[in-house]
């Protein structure tokens, strides 16, 4: 494996697109201060993922992105690649596998790394976008990083000569191809921590669980029986009201007969009423006539008065007819009387009529007062009826409310379940680790011996934990 070249866009003063290729064993980039020849390096160990602006002589990330100049305005973005050769190392017929020194199966490998003046960054191999893990794991046991002995920068071998024994420990460590399984070895190491930690917390949470669960059984249960006890009391007020309704249905259907009885008796007594008023105008219209009759009389009186007046002078002659007259006179008085006998009688028929259709209206009344009684009366039963429905629909909606608590209580068991059954999960993504952890790292098995018969247990103890919550 060889770098065969790189190329840098806005990266610093390289405002263009420059190529730069290695093409033989040694290279070297020569050229007066300030021309860019540090840039070169920094641009390396910049897709190599270092993350220090003062490394790279600058005071911010955005500083490493063509600022501009007096002919040329700032770009937007900076972009480096580095190309590596990466050839088969083993490609013998015998032994069809064959291995590369990268991990990428391709003759060439492109690294880029990207970064955009509003801080977007990206980091990409083979254009494909990656993380700084993925690349940092690609050149572990190369001797190529950030820190590595393969790039040694102005003042990198005066520190590697006064560096302290652990920091020349790491820089033989990369060069004997090891950094890669104590890399590996350390974060075997926090997964196990974490898995450690991760264990205690399921422990702590399955026995939450447990306790919940107990008494979400425990209120289920209460919820059932409440149920049970519901659906009893709502069937007793069922036929409560049924019985209730059937029983003011009889008494409005005996009311309304009632009503209808009073209906046709004030009817016929209004049609009496009706009768005595048409013999009361009849009777009015004899006593005019009778009074006519007598005015009449009266007249006829005077004048038969006058001609006995005028008739004096003739009494002697006339003894006969004066008797006559005198006799006709008395029939006529007799006439009077009974005329005025009658009209007596008929000023006390109409006295006794008046009396009649003034009861006949008091009694009319009385039975529009018992008819509006009678009427407020199935008012009232009305809103007995209505007064029950309102209370048979506020049952039925706490019933609705206690079940809807009911579905809540379930749904809560439900995600008690799914958040052990999560846990569960986790915990066999746990050994699973743990089982890769411990084939990576043969020789550290002795040492976790305890801490894997602890992962056993407590997955045998979650196992029975999840058969009892199962039955």
């Amino acid at each position: 494996m060889r770098l065969s070249k790189i190329t840098i866009a806005g990266f610093k003063s390289f405002a263009d697109a420059t190529v730069f290729e290695f093409d033989s064993p040694i290279i070297g980039i020569v050229g007066p201060n300030g021309c860019g020849k540090s840039n070169v390096v920094d641009a390396i160990k910049w897709v190599l993922g270092e993350r220090s602006a003062k490394s790279l002589r600058g005071e911010a990330m955005l500083d490493v992105i063509f600022a501009g100049s007096a002919v040329r305005k700032p770009l937007g973005a900076a972009a480096v690649t580095l190309t590596f050769d990466n050839p088969v190392t083993n490609a013998n017929a015998k032994q069809p596998s064959h291995r590369r020194f990268l991990t990428v199966d391709t003759d060439e490998v492109g690294v880029t790394r990207r970064l955009y003046r509003d801080g977007r960054s990206e980091y990409l191999i083979n254009g494909n976008k990656v993380r700084l893990k993925d690349i940092r794991e690609l050149f572990l046991d190369t001797g190529i990083g950030t820190n590595a002995y393969s790039i040694i920068e102005q003042g990198r071998v005066a520190a590697m000569l006064q560096a302290n024994p652990a920091e020349r420990r790491g820089i033989l460590e990369e060069a004997a191809g090891v950094a890669r399984f104590k890399s590996r070895r350390t974060e075997a190491e926090r997964k196990l921590e974490r898995s450690e930690v991760n264990l205690v917390r399921v422990r702590e949470q399955l026995a939450s669980t447990q306790r919940r669960l107990k008494t979400v059984r425990n209120q289920a249960e209460k919820a059932r029986k409440f149920t049970d006890l519901d659906k009893r009391l709502r069937s007793i007020r069922k036929h409560v009201v049924l019985d209730q309704f059937h029983e003011l249905h009889t008494q409005l259907h005996g009311l309304t007969s009632q009503l209808t009885s009073l209906e046709q008796e004030r009817q016929q007594i209004a049609a009496k009423v009706i009768q005595l008023e048409d013999t009361k105008q009849q009777a009015e219209i004899d006593r005019h006539s009778l009074q006519a009759n007598h005015q009449t009389l009266i007249q006829k009186s005077t004048e038969h008065e006058s001609t006995i007046r005028h008739s004096q002078q003739r009494i002697e002659m006339m003894d006969r007819s004066i008797q006559e007259s005198k006799q006709q006179i008395d029939d006529d008085r007799s006439r009077l009387s009974e005329i005025q006998t009658r009209e007596e009688a008929l000023a006390g028929q109409r006295e006794g009529a008046t009396e009649q259709i003034t009861a006949s209206a008091k009694r009319l009344e009385e039975i529009d007062r018992h008819v509006e009684n009678i009427a407020s009366e199935h008012a009232v039963f009305q809103q007995k009826v209505v007064n029950l429905q309102s209370l048979l629909s506020n049952i039925q909606d706490e019933l609705e409310e206690r079940n809807s608590k009911h579905a809540q209580l379930l749904a809560e068991a439900q995600s008690a379940k799914e958040r052990l059954d999560s846990q569960i999960e986790q915990q066999n993504r746990s050994a699973t680790n743990k089982k890769t952890a411990e084939s990576e790292l043969e020789s550290l098995q002795a040492s976790h011996e305890e801490t894997t018969q602890r992962i056993a247990e407590a997955k045998r103890t979650a196992e029975q934990h999840e058969a009892v919550l199962q039955t």
